[in-house]
């Protein structure tokens, strides 16, 4: 339950908003997610069960604490999914609880309206029930995997992707026998009656990275590849990229030197950063990340063609074919988003970790990656657990001031980061009086040095008329460390422009100048300008993701200890004309594409 406060992600009503619009003889229909996502989704389970919840109460919190439950039942899920893979009880307990740890998981159980830990749990169960009834057949066991196969297909697309991922696995040993298949058909046949109305969907924005869409060129494909394995890496780590080759190779009478080897190459990474937005995972350094994505790629490829036996091969198997899968959905379906999250390969996780810790409880000279390894599920979670609580508590505060201040139905509501959102639904629940036209427009876009907001507006980097009040949000991480300690803990995006999702409009390095610049040429033009409606800081500490970075910490006189304030400022601007609003509301206009200054 760490990390759920008594303020809820900006997100949560937002998405009330729109379940709220679905009528409940249309829940099995294309949910239209608007701006500025402007894409359709299935998840008709998801959708219900959010209704369910708010026919009992309007609190967030209130469902957060009861959503959070996903993460137990997750985790028994995948507790019984490796027990019938054949690993021990206590590998399997440990499995499934550094699995659980992972902030992608954790994210998803702490959001009452994110179901990819929901899904995840449904597959799993599904695929043990599966297994029960290969070994016994029995009704109970037909019903079982009957049930949960029907809810991971209904609770997300994702989710029933994975699903089929691991019934083809599981069939692919037998690929012969033509009723060996039956399984996967079956599947097939219900993802595609369930998702049907999904397929004939027009509308929406089509991504760079579609083959249907403006701008697809060939070098989207390995830059999909590369994003996809990037989500993957986030959860293993390099550690554990390197005791999965353990694994595969264990026996080999030069492994013991190749792992020391491996690992003194290790200790000599550089610091790497990362950015997360909604646990889409990109880092900064293009050499670390192309090298360990392949060597994971290529661990998940060895491992298969090992073959292993039961439950054991079924999960290689299906940990390679969901990376295949989400790597191809955004290229070849018009509707499926580019920017593919962490958080939908949980089915995988358990049983990547349980590998981990098998090769590291079976080789001498893996157990000092076992103790990065370990460090990492540590650091992640507690990470995750200290810069959320903090975080959801400066926002909801920020959001109850801004709240109070406003004074006109439709003000010009801007704000500099994409990550953490601030609604409107938020603003209406904290009692302020907004009208149809507002909404949040988004800039990554910097005024020049003396510019005026009316300048800045005319040169088009935010949408203000004469006539409204303009508020700017920021609500960000702010680094107190020292200048040159900044820079490095920055990181470089720059590789990633035009090649991997979203990195097109500099939300990567816009958000890094947040948190390391201290102040943006934005808030400085509102801070000398306007007033303060608020500005509220709260501080947390991050320990260092990857351990094996020590070495290069203590060179470059970086600390172990990475302290920082969750910052949410508000400032205000009044209106020459105050109470206009223009007529028939204003058009939304999405400023995170403006070009950096």
């Amino acid at each position: 339950m760490a990390g759920v406060t008594e303020t809820p992600d900006g997100i949560v009503r937002w998405v009330f908003g729109i379940v709220d619009g679905i009528a409940w003889s249309d829940v099995w229909r294309p949910v239209y997610n608007p701006e500025p996502m402007d894409t359709y989704a299935y998840r008709p389970l998801a959708v219900v069960l959010i209704k369910l919840g708010l026919l009992f109460t309007r609190d967030p919190m209130a469902l957060a604490a009861v959503h959070a439950l996903a993460i137990p039942a997750f985790g028994l899920a995948a507790l019984g999914f490796l027990r019938r893979a054949g690993f021990s009880d206590s590998l399997a307990g440990l499995a499934a609880s550094t699995a659980m740890a992972m902030p992608s998981l954790l994210f998803s159980g702490w959001i009452p309206v994110e179901f990819d830990l929901v899904g995840a749990a449904f597959v799993l169960a599904a695929l043990s029930a599966l297994h029960d009834l290969r070994l016994t057949p029995s009704r109970r066991a037909r019903l079982r995997f009957v049930a949960f196969s029907a809810l991971a297909i209904l609770t997300k697309e994702t989710s029933a992707l994975g699903l089929f991922a691991f019934t083809v696995a599981d069939a692919w040993p037998r690929r012969r026998e033509l009723h060996a298949w039956r399984v996967p058909a079956a599947i097939l046949l219900g993802i595609f009656v369930a998702t049907l109305p999904l397929h004939f969907t027009r509308g929406g924005s089509v991504s760079a990275f579609s083959a249907f869409g403006e701008g697809f060129h060939p070098i989207r494909i390995p830059a999909m590849v590369l994003h996809v394995g990037a989500q993957l890496l986030y959860v293993v780590g390099p550690a554990g990229v390197l005791l999965l080759w353990a694994d595969r190779l264990a026996g080999r009478r030069w492994l013991p030197v190749a792992l020391w080897t491996a690992t003194a190459l290790l200790f000599f990474a550089p610091i790497v950063r990362h950015y997360s937005h909604f646990e889409a995972v990109v880092f900064s350094s293009p050499t670390w990340t192309i090298g360990l994505v392949a060597l994971l790629w290529a661990a998940l490829v060895a491992n298969v063609r090992r073959d292993a036996p039961g439950l054991q091969g079924t999960g290689h198997r299906a940990a390679l074919l969901m990376l295949i899968g989400f790597a191809a959905a955004p290229i070849v379906l018009r509707f499926a988003r580019a920017d593919v999250s962490a958080r939908i390969l949980a089915p995988a996780i358990p049983l990547l970790h349980a590998l981990v810790w098998r090769a590291a409880s079976a080789q001498r000279s893996g157990r000092l990656l076992a103790a990065v390894f370990g460090a990492f599920v540590v650091s992640a979670a507690v990470n995750a657990a200290l810069s959320t609580r903090t975080r959801l508590a400066v926002e909801g505060e920020a959001r109850t001031a801004l709240a109070k201040d406003v004074r006109m139905p439709c003000p010009a509501l801007i704000a500099t980061n994409a990550v953490q959102w601030t609604t409107v639904e938020d603003l209406v629940a904290e009692g302020a009086n907004l009208g149809a036209c507002a909404w949040f427009q988004t800039t990554s876009s910097q005024p020049e040095t003396g510019m005026t907001l009316a300048e800045f507006t005319a040169r088009g980097g935010v949408s203000v008329d004469r006539g409204q009040d303009a508020y700017l949000v920021i609500s960000t991480a702010r680094s107190r460390m020292d200048e040159a300690t900044n820079r490095i803990l920055a990181g470089d995006f720059t590789w990633t422009s035009e090649l991997l999702p979203e990195s097109d409009d500099d939300l990567f390095a816009a958000y890094q100048r947040m948190v390391f610049e201290i102040e943006t040429d934005l808030e400085t033009l509102f801070r000398t300008a306007g007033a303060r409606v608020c500005g509220l800081r709260s501080p947390y500490v991050a320990l260092p993701l990857w351990w094996n970075e020590l070495p290069a910490r203590l060179l470059l006189g970086v600390p172990l200890v990475e302290r920082f304030d969750w910052v949410a400022s508000v400032y205000r601007i009044r209106a020459t004309e105050p109470g206009f609003v223009p007529s028939g509301g204003r058009g939304r206009r999405d400023h995170a594409g403006d070009a950096r200054r």
